[in-house]
């Protein structure tokens, strides 16, 4: 043998010897993966049950009696997130069937729904902001209430920017800002407003009564936002 063909039986044996070790290396953390992608299932499908009973539990109080909600696990290609996809079916009726979440719940389910997941999550992480839009959409009376004090229980421990038209909600604020929209020669204006306390229990009763506000208005702001 020639030293030149050595040379290249040698580079060869090394290179693969070298294939060899990166397939063993290969099975090994696709064994680890799988393994690790095992445990992260057998979690979610535990934490599943639970998260649904509290999830229906809060959104019965907030004014969905009928509500079914259901964490879908269902096993997929590997990724950095795992091996499932994670999907969550929602109805708000007895009579339809859950479906995706993102395909099924309004404007204001979706608010209610994630005002609890913020709720739960603000129990592990800090330094958080949560907007709200209109969460109390189609709410009124007691729930829409429960709902102002589910709001402000997650303001204890992060900051929360509502928008809403319910004095029920408005009532728990720390910082009432009233926005408002004029037309001023052909232009729309749009100002806010840091309410001062009496200014605050005014435009409270006002969203109770409507542009004449009666007596007995102001006497209900003051012991709401009390």
């Amino acid at each position: 043998i020639r030293k030149n063909q050595y040379h290249e039986l040698i580079s060869k044996s090394n290179e693969s010897i070298k294939l060899d070790q990166l397939e063993k290396e290969e099975k090994s953390l696709r064994a680890e993966r799988d393994n690790k992608n095992r445990i992260l299932t057998n979690i979610r499908l535990n934490v599943a049950q639970e998260f649904e009973k509290v999830l229906m539990k809060y959104l019965k109080l907030l004014g969905l009696s009928n509500v079914r909600f259901k964490v879908d696990i269902l096993p997929c290609n590997p990724s950095a997130l795992g091996a499932d996809e994670v999907t969550f079916l929602f109805s708000a009726n007895p009579d339809f069937s859950p479906e995706s979440l993102k395909s099924v719940a309004s404007g204001g389910e979706l608010s209610r729904i994630m005002l609890i997941l913020s709720l739960e999550i603000s129990k592990i992480f800090d330094s958080k902001i949560v907007l709200f839009d209109e969460p109390d959409v189609g709410l009124g009376g007691a729930v829409a209430e429960k709902l102002g004090e589910k709001i402000s229980q997650l303001s204890k421990n992060s900051q929360v920017l509502c928008i809403s038209h319910l004095p029920q909600v408005a009532s728990f604020a720390d910082t009432h800002l009233l926005i408002s929209k004029r037309n001023l020669n052909g232009k729309t204006s749009i100002s806010i407003d840091n309410l001062s306390k009496s200014d605050r229990i005014k435009e409270i009763a006002r969203m109770l009564s409507g542009k004449k506000i009666e007596d007995e208005a102001i006497v209900l702001a003051k012991k709401m936002v009390k």
